[in-house]
């Protein structure tokens, strides 16, 4: 009975701590499921929070589309009309010579230099009219032509076809012969033999060496110095240069000449001073006669005089 009742001891033991282990381990089970479970909501939360963010986000995206849609439109609407303007000659021209005038302000040579737009230089040839004059220094004068063809390169954007880049090149050699008859150095006194082109747009002269690559030095046997606004500004950083040295070589001979008068007039002081001097010298020798005469002379007289009524009256 003894066994039996230790035997169902054990059985009782165990199977109570069975039932403890199992709910321990329902018990932890339930607690990593709550775990899991709060991840998860946090998880959730946070795509929640991510689809908001991410919806906001496509709204904003969608209205800055929206906004560079229409500042596009507006920029190919106001890009349509200047191309248009730039295809009349004399809009063209006035935005050229505005970007030359421009060239010249950021160069320096606005200050430095005297330059005359729209200017005939001509009576007898009204033709002989640069857009630019450049004043140098010793009266020495540069012409600037701004008129430079390029109604063919705006139709060669436009289409892209290879017979406008021909006209195009054609344009532009038939302007270089034109500047070159002008021959401006023989009615500007002072001017080299050679006038610069102006070129307004770095592509446009591009577009010509693409085409023909001995433009350049066959423009130079012209007398035609081509010229785009990065080597324009770099010839006229060079002028407002020589102009600096210029008013230094001014202000220095200016100096010198002054200099050279100031000692010329310390020199004539110099000889006042001299003159005053000897003068002075002179003058004391004068006076150290004129006091030793008195000295020796007419005072010792004078006490002669004095002492001789004395004697009279003692006779």
């Amino acid at each position: 009975m003894i066994n039996l009742s230790l035997l169902d001891l054990g059985v009782l033991f165990l199977t109570i701590v069975i039932i403890v282990l199992v709910m321990y381990f329902r018990q932890r089970k339930n607690q990593k499921n709550l775990l899991i479970e709060d991840k998860i909501d946090e998880y959730q939360k946070s795509i929640d929070q991510f689809k908001s963010h991410h919806i906001q986000t496509q709204i904003k995206l969608s209205e800055q589309i929206q906004n560079l849609t229409q500042v596009h439109f507006e920029l190919s609407k106001q890009t349509q009309k200047l191309g248009q303007a730039l295809t009349q000659p004399h809009v063209r021209g006035q935005w050229a010579e505005i970007q030359l005038r421009r060239l010249v302000e950021i160069s320096g040579m606005l200050k430095h230099c005297d330059f005359l737009e729209q200017n005939t230089w001509s009576p007898e040839d009204k033709s002989i009219r640069p857009d630019l004059v450049i004043t140098l220094p010793y009266d020495r004068f540069i012409a600037v032509d701004a008129k430079c063809p390029l109604t063919s390169f705006y139709l060669y954007m436009e289409e892209d076809q290879k017979k406008h880049k021909e006209d195009h090149v054609r344009l532009m050699r038939s302007h270089v012969e034109t500047l070159s008859s002008k021959n401006y150095w023989k009615h500007i006194s002072s001017h080299p033999e050679f006038v610069f082109m102006y070129v307004p747009i770095e592509s446009v002269y591009l577009l010509t060496l693409e085409v023909d690559m001995g433009f350049m030095e066959w423009a130079l046997s012209k007398g035609v110095v081509i010229a785009t606004p990065t080597s324009l500004i770099s010839l006229l950083k060079t002028m407002a240069y020589c102009w600096k040295q210029q008013e230094l070589e001014t202000h220095t001979k200016e100096i010198l000449a002054l200099s050279q008068k100031l000692l010329e007039r310390a020199k004539t002081l110099d000889k006042h001073f001299l003159s005053l001097g000897q003068s002075l010298k002179q003058t004391q020798q004068h006076f150290d006669k004129v006091y030793g005469s008195y000295q020796n002379r007419l005072l010792v007289t004078l006490k002669k005089f004095q002492s001789n009524p004395e004697e009279d009256q003692l006779d």
